[in-house]
Protein backbone atom coordinates (compact mmCIF):
# COMPACT_ATOMS: atom_id res chain seq x y z
CA UNK A 1 0.00 0.00 0.00
CA UNK A 2 1.08 3.59 -0.50
CA UNK A 3 0.71 4.15 3.23
CA UNK A 4 3.22 1.49 4.33
CA UNK A 5 0.56 -0.86 5.66
CA UNK A 6 0.40 -4.53 4.84
CA UNK A 7 -2.97 -5.94 3.83
CA UNK A 8 -5.15 -7.39 6.54
CA UNK A 9 -6.08 -6.50 10.08
CA UNK A 10 -4.03 -3.87 11.91
CA UNK A 11 -3.56 -3.29 15.62
CA UNK A 12 -2.74 0.20 16.80
CA UNK A 13 -2.26 1.87 20.17
CA UNK A 14 -4.91 4.39 21.12
CA UNK A 15 -3.71 7.65 22.59
CA UNK A 16 -3.73 7.55 26.40
CA UNK A 17 -6.26 9.55 28.36
CA UNK A 18 -4.94 12.60 30.19
CA UNK A 19 -6.62 13.54 33.46
CA UNK A 20 -6.06 16.70 35.49
CA UNK A 21 -5.27 15.85 39.09
CA UNK A 22 -6.11 17.94 42.13
CA UNK A 23 -2.36 18.40 42.76
CA UNK A 24 0.03 21.13 41.64
CA UNK A 25 3.82 21.10 41.28
CA UNK A 26 6.35 23.34 43.06
CA UNK A 27 5.65 26.13 40.53
CA UNK A 28 1.89 25.90 41.16
CA UNK A 29 1.29 24.31 37.73
CA UNK A 30 -1.46 21.74 37.35
CA UNK A 31 -0.32 18.13 37.32
CA UNK A 32 -1.75 15.95 34.56
CA UNK A 33 -1.86 12.17 34.90
CA UNK A 34 -1.38 9.92 31.90
CA UNK A 35 -3.85 7.09 31.54
CA UNK A 36 -3.11 3.63 30.23
CA UNK A 37 -2.51 3.15 26.50
CA UNK A 38 -5.05 0.67 25.23
CA UNK A 39 -4.65 -1.46 22.12
CA UNK A 40 -7.20 -0.75 19.44
CA UNK A 41 -8.03 -2.71 16.35
CA UNK A 42 -8.98 -1.84 12.84
CA UNK A 43 -8.10 0.32 9.93
CA UNK A 44 -8.09 4.05 10.44
CA UNK A 45 -10.02 5.14 7.36
CA UNK A 46 -11.61 4.11 4.10
CA UNK A 47 -9.69 6.29 1.62
CA UNK A 48 -10.67 7.90 -1.70
CA UNK A 49 -14.31 8.35 -0.83
CA UNK A 50 -14.84 4.80 0.43
CA UNK A 51 -17.35 4.11 3.18
CA UNK A 52 -17.05 2.02 6.32
CA UNK A 53 -19.83 -0.57 6.29
CA UNK A 54 -18.75 -2.69 9.26
CA UNK A 55 -15.78 -3.45 11.50
CA UNK A 56 -12.66 -3.47 9.30
CA UNK A 57 -14.82 -3.42 6.15
CA UNK A 58 -14.78 -0.70 3.49
CA UNK A 59 -16.89 -0.39 0.38
CA UNK A 60 -14.90 1.47 -2.27
CA UNK A 61 -16.01 4.00 -4.87
CA UNK A 62 -15.65 2.99 -8.49
CA UNK A 63 -12.00 3.02 -9.52
CA UNK A 64 -10.61 2.00 -6.13
CA UNK A 65 -9.99 -1.34 -4.38
CA UNK A 66 -8.17 -2.87 -1.42
CA UNK A 67 -9.01 -3.35 2.24
CA UNK A 68 -8.88 0.44 2.75
CA UNK A 69 -9.73 1.64 -0.81
CA UNK A 70 -6.16 2.84 -1.44
CA UNK A 71 -5.40 0.77 -4.57
CA UNK A 72 -6.33 2.43 -7.87
CA UNK A 73 -7.97 0.30 -10.54
CA UNK A 74 -6.71 1.30 -13.97
CA UNK A 75 -9.68 0.08 -16.02
CA UNK A 76 -9.69 3.32 -18.00
CA UNK A 77 -6.18 2.63 -19.31
CA UNK A 78 -6.79 0.45 -22.37
CA UNK A 79 -4.06 -0.88 -24.63
CA UNK A 80 -3.61 1.16 -27.79
CA UNK A 81 -5.74 -0.57 -30.44
CA UNK A 82 -4.04 1.04 -33.46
Amino acid sequence: SDFGLAEGRHVRVNFPNYNKSDLVDENNNDIWLTGTSMPGEGIFECYNGGSCVGPDTCTCKDGWAGFDCSEPLCRHMQADSS
